[in-house]
C-alpha cells in the first residue's frame, strides 16, 4: 500500500470499519512508515477528544426561535 492509500483509510481503521485483510495491510504499512504512523496517532487522538466532548443543550427557547 502507498502512503496516500493508507492515509485515505486511517479514519476507517480508527473506527474499526475495515475488513480484517485491509486493516492488516494498513497496519503493516503503519508499522514501517513513520509519517503514516504519526498521521494515524493524530487521527486517533482527534477521535478520542471528539468522543469525549459534550454538546451543550441549547434549550427549548432556542428551538422556538428557529421555528
Amino acid at each position: 500500500m502507498t502512503c496516500p492509500e493508507v492515509v485515505s483509510r486511517l479514519d476507517e481503521l480508527a473506527d474499526g470499519e475495515l475488513s480484517p485483510q485491509v486493516a492488516l495491510e494498513v497496519r503493516n504499512h503503519i508499522d514501517r512508515c513513520e509519517a503514516c504512523r504519526r498521521e494515524y496517532e493524530l487521527t486517533r487522538r482527534i477521535k478520542e477528544v471528539l468522543a469525549g466532548a459534550s454538546t451543550p443543550d441549547p434549550g427549548q427557547e432556542r428551538f422556538r426561535e428557529t421555528e
